[in-house]
């Protein structure tokens, strides 16, 4: 990929899941917006240590927001009854 291009997903998290959004390794990602169909605990992580930066009871998004991603600092998304996610942004 190349700095700039596209990237996003809508995925599924089953009932007390979690899903993470991790670039490859050596990639780097600006994550712009992120949707969520019911509710969601939105976390940074290193693998080790997390620190929840939003949490949901209910349906929403996140627009416009600069969240930078790399393969050793990615999202962690959790939900206690399931939900849809979806995420865009671009190749740093």
């Amino acid at each position: 990929m190349a700095a700039g291009d596209f990237i996003g997903d809508v995925l599924t998290i089953s009932s007390g899941g979690s899903i993470t959004i991790q670039p490859p390794s050596g990639a780097h990602w600006i994550i712009h917006n992120l949707y969520w169909s019911d509710d969601v605990e939105i976390s940074v992580t290193d693998g080790s240590t997390e620190v929840l930066f939003h949490s949901s009871s209910y349906k929403g998004c996140l627009l416009s927001v600069w969240i930078h991603l790399s393969d050793s600092q990615y999202l962690k998304v959790s939900s206690s009854s399931g939900c849809n996610f979806a995420y865009d942004g671009v190749e740093a």
